[in-house]
């Protein structure tokens, strides 16, 4: 059978669906900004399926055979060591033809997916990849991907991860991480103006972007990438201009406010989670 067609669990046991409940309603009632609320949301489905670390972030487009171009919004359990390799491992050729059906799956059908890395890439391929060498290095091991469409043809993507050595996440967690995320439509939005036209960008291009976006320094950037402060200093420049801004703060608030369709819940408004 095609994993990637294979049935996911109808139910979850009782116990699952209170504490889902439960993680969702106090989400719902805390304060904060809509970052808050999102980091909030990712560290207590992180506790929910025992996961180490996370990631979520969008992309511009998510064309059948093309490997999406993700930027990085917020993430949590990496050291900044590990987020680079994350990163690293993303961008690497091999991610493409390994996450071939994943992404043409979704491009097909444009509804949320959720899927284990194991659904994804089978052991003995994965095992055998350079990606997986870099995954390794980094201490991560097990991956949940979920996917969720965008208006604008892109996707919100949340990634879960275990350190390396650690179980592999079962299907009862991807089915909790599935349904965590389908009830909150305010983590997946739409960010202005990077829908038409698609904004390309080579692997070095998303990289700096990524770690700006999680408040590197430009001299934080070059110890990362190992390249110099003045490369980082032009690679700023084509960002501020891509994107339409003028500073770093700027580019920052881009994505972490949207449109600014969500600004009633962060005054503390409770908002929806249906």
């Amino acid at each position: 059978m095609n994993p990637l067609t294979a049935p996911q669990p109808e139910s979850l046991p009782l116990e699952d669906v209170g504490r889902i409940v439960r993680l969702l309603g106090e989400i719902a009632v805390a304060g904060g900004t809509m970052a808050e609320k999102r980091t909030s949301l990712l560290q207590g489905l992180a506790r929910l399926i025992d996961s180490d670390a996370w990631i979520w972030g969008v992309s511009q487009h998510s064309e059948s055979g093309r490997q999406p171009e993700y930027a990085c919004i917020v993430r949590g359990g990496f050291s900044d060591e590990q987020f680079t390799s994350a990163l690293q491992a993303n961008e690497h050729p091999d991610m493409q033809r390994l996450c071939a059906p994943i992404f043409a799956d979704f491009a097909a059908d444009k509804r949320p997916l959720t899927r284990r890395r194991e659904q994804i890439i089978p052991d003995a391929v994965y095992d055998a990849s350079e990606v997986a060498s870099i995954w390794k290095e980094a201490g991560v091991g097990p991956v949940i991907l979920s996917f969720h469409p965008l208006n604008h043809g892109g996707a919100s993507a949340v990634a879960l991860y275990r350190r390396f050595g650690r179980p592999a996440f079962s299907p009862r967690e991807s089915r909790i991480a599935h349904v965590v995320l389908l009830e909150v439509p305010w983590l997946h939005f739409d960010i202005p103006g990077i829908d038409t036209p698609p904004l390309r960008m080579g692997p070095r291009l998303r990289q700096v972007l990524n770690l700006l976006i999680q408040g590197a320094s430009r001299k934080e950037i070059a110890s990362h990438l190992g390249i110099s402060i003045h490369t980082v200093s032009g690679y700023c420049k084509e960002l501020y201009a891509k994107f339409k801004v003028n500073s770093h703060a700027e580019l920052v608030s881009r994505f972490s406010h949207g449109d600014g369709g969500d600004r009633a819940q962060e005054n503390g408004g409770t908002g929806s989670v249906g």
